[in-house]
Formats: structure tokens, C-alpha cells, sequence
């Protein structure tokens, strides 16, 4: 209808087809449109005719799918809305029971903050017991350790308790000092071993008439010498390994002789020592006013009591 009222327009207008150069208006002006007018005039109505069929188209055809595609959408929207305000009221209506039995919000969170303060101070209380229980292991670990050390020096103890350790040597003598016309003498030697039992070194003592500890423990110690020298006598020596001298026995052999009748009677003296040694230490025997001595009868024994 548009387009045929712009026709009918133009023709009004210009009252009859016109040429450009020889058709002239009826009226005899120069306001008449030319050919080319008309024709311009033409392809324009008919592309507002095409323009027009496309727009009727797609207002038929995709938009109204789309208007009823959001036709659909608010409707749902609605449905969604109105089923949201309903899970409103019904989550207000819980949360008003819940507090009417369990309390105000703020009563809760005060609940909240002391359930979280015993946590708090439980989780206080079992680091404290961890830590306790750590002091406690450590504790049974050193006690375990030295009950271990314990027993391995009992054990020891005892297997040098049941050791058997016994020495018996003779035959001493003297090694003699000539001194302005006497004799003097350091130490007496026993050369020979009659019996050892879990001695290694025996030569210091016959050599150099040492007895030398190599196991300590509590020892016994017997010696007997035979002279007939007067006032003859000797000591037994301990020489720590400090350094230090101890005379633990002093016995005398025989008497201070009145008259030369006597001068070759022989007598023996025996003496005796106990003694806790440690490894290292040194026992002798001193020799005193002895020039003469029968050798054969001269011993020592030595015995490990434990």
C-alpha cells in the first residue's frame, strides 16, 4: 500500500512520463522529473518493497520464536521466584524453631567460641601429656641403658668373678748392691713359676721381681722367706700407679742375735696381704738386713679372691 502511494504521489507530481531532453511538463515549467527520476524513484520503492518482506519475514518467523522463547523464560523465572520466596518463608520458619530450641545467634556463637577455647585448651593439654610422655620415654630409654650397662658389668663381674687367677713362684733371691762393705738389696725374685692360671706377664716378677695387676679385683697375698741373717725381715710393697708407696705388711724373719753361736740357725717368716688392686698397680717384696737366704725356700703366692 506504501508503495502504490508513492506512486500515485509521483505521478501527481509530475503529471506524465517525462524525457530528459524532449518532454516537457503539461503545465510548460521546469519543475518535471526525468526518466531517470522516475526510474531511481521505481528502484527505490521497490527496495523498501524488499526491505519491508524481509523485516515481515523475520518479525514472523525468528523473532517471534525468540519472543516466545523469552515469553518461556519469564514464566519460568516467575515459577522460579515464586519457589524461591516459598523456600524463604519455610528457611525463616526452620531458623525461627531452631533458635526457639537451640537459642539466638548470639548464644550460638558464644557456644562456638567456647567449644573452640576447650578445644583449644584440650589440644593445650595433650601437648603437655605428649611431652610428658617424651620426657617419660627418654627417661625409661636412659633408665633401659644403664640397667643394660648394668648388667653387661655384672655380667662381666661375675665371669671375672669365676675366673681363675693364682700365681705360685720360688726360688728368690736378691739382686745385691755392694754399699761400703753390706749388702743391700731392692727387690727379691721369684724365678721360678710353680703354678699360674690366667697370668700373662710372670717374667716381671721373675725378672724384676714385680707382680704386675693385669686384672683387677681383690687379691691375696701370702710370702715366706727363710734366712739366718739377725734381725732379717722384709715388707709387702704396693706402688699404685699413682705413684704412690704403701707398706701393707712388715714381718720379720729372724731374731737380733745375742751371740755368734746362733749366727747359722735359719729361720722363716710368713706374711700376708689383702688388697683391692687396679689394673697397672705394682706389688714387690722389700728385703731387709738379708745377706743370706735359702733360695729354694722362698715363695710367694698370689690368689684372686673376686
Amino acid at each position: 500500500m506504501v508503495s502504490y502511494f508513492v506512486l500515485c504521489l509521483c505521478f501527481g507530481l509530475s503529471g506524465a512520463f517525462l524525457f530528459d531532453t524532449s518532454t516537457i511538463s503539461p503545465g510548460g515549467g521546469r519543475g518535471g522529473i526525468t526518466d531517470k527520476h522516475y526510474y531511481d524513484l521505481l528502484d527505490l520503492i521497490m527496495e523498501e518493497r524488499r526491505s519491508r518482506r524481509q523485516l515481515e519475514q523475520y518479525v514472523g518467523g525468528p523473532l517471534q520464536g525468540e519472543l516466545k522463547h523469552l515469553q518461556n523464560e519469564t514464566i519460568s523465572l516467575k515459577t522460579n521466584y515464586q519457589t524461591l520466596v516459598s523456600d524463604n518463608v519455610n528457611l525463616k520458619n526452620k531458623l525461627s524453631r531452631l533458635e526457639n530450641e537451640t537459642g539466638s545467634k548470639d548464644e550460638l556463637f558464644q557456644f562456638e567460641q567456647k567449644l573452640n577455647d576447650t578445644r583449644d585448651a584440650a589440644e593445650r593439654q595433650i601437648q603437655q601429656v605428649k611431652t610428658y610422655v617424651d620426657i617419660i620415654s627418654q627417661n625409661y630409654s636412659s633408665v633401659i641403658n644403664g640397667i643394660s650397662s648394668n648388667v653387661a658389668n655384672m655380667t662381666q663381674q661375675q665371669d671375672n668373678d669365676r675366673e681363675m687367677v693364682a700365681l705360685q713362684a720360688c726360688g728368690g733371691f736378691m739382686v745385691k748392691h755392694y754399699i761400703v762393705d753390706s749388702y743391700y738389696s731392692e727387690k727379691m725374685k721369684f724365678s721360678k713359676v710353680i703354678n699360674s692360671y690366667g697370668f700373662q706377664n710372670t717374667s716381671a716378677l721373675q725378672n724384676d721381681g714385680k707382680f704386675i695387676c693385669e686384672k683387677p679385683g681383690l687379691y691375696l697375698f701370702i710370702v715366706t722367706l727363710m734366712s739366718k741373717d739377725s734381725n732379717s725381715r722384709f715388707n709387702i710393697v704396693l706402688h699404685d700407679t699413682a705413684g704412690k708407696f704403701h707398706f701393707l705388711t712388715s714381718v720379720q724373719i729372724a731374731p737380733v742375735y745375742k751371740s755368734s753361736s746362733t749366727i747359722d740357725m735359719y729361720h722363716s717368716g710368713t706374711g700376708s696381704a689383702v688388697i683391692q688392686l687396679n689394673t697397672n698397680d705394682t706389688m714387690y717384696i722389700e728385703p731387709k738386713d738379708i745377706r743370706h737366704t735359702y733360695t729354694n725356700m722362698n715363695c710367694i703366692s698370689v690368689m684372686k679372691l673376686r
